[in-house]
């Protein structure tokens, strides 16, 4: 068995220019957090690799230096098997590079709007797997919440994986 973390932040009050992105994202959702990760510890390395969908793209990042970058609100280490352990990281390189579901963003933010008004609906700006956001390439990435959210990864938002972690 292995460990991975999911981790849920926003960028530090140090953040050049203001993070209206982050912001805006908290104020819908109603969190303290806007970005959500995957966190790989890496005894061969002796690193911490954190997996994300940020900026322009999904990559890795060194965890020094992003946890000098974000302001962590809460972790959650979650016991994987090896085989979706390998599957996760496989899963991760096949992956990196793809762009930033920008697009893909905007109708989440109108799911959240419907959502709020008691209805449930698809992302219509949603792509598949063309491009990412960070909360659906976490639900992709995890078997437990892969299994949860089946058929509405482009809908996830950051407060639903936490939600769903909470309740574990």
């Amino acid at each position: 068995m292995k460990i991975v973390k999911i981790g849920f932040s926003k960028p530090t009050y140090k953040a050049k220019p203001f993070p209206i992105f982050s912001w805006l994202i908290r104020l819908f959702e109603g969190t303290p957090y806007s970005h959500v990760y995957i966190e790989f510890s890496s005894k061969y390395l002796n690193r911490d690799l954190v997996y994300e969908a940020a900026g322009l793209c999904v990559h890795f990042a060194g965890g020094k230096l992003f946890h000098t970058q974000v302001h962590v609100i809460r972790e959650f280490k979650i016991q994987v098997s090896d085989a979706a352990y390998k599957r996760a990281l496989q899963f991760a390189i096949d992956n990196t590079e793809k762009p930033y579901g920008v697009i893909q963003v905007l109708g989440l933010a109108y799911v959240v709007v419907m959502r709020r008004l008691g209805k449930r609906v698809k992302n219509p700006l949603g792509d598949g797997k063309a491009s990412y956001v960070c909360s659906e390439i976490v639900a992709r990435m995890v078997p437990s919440l892969k299994k949860e959210f089946k058929g509405r990864m482009d809908t996830v938002t950051p407060r639903d994986i936490y939600e769903k972690l909470t309740d574990i």
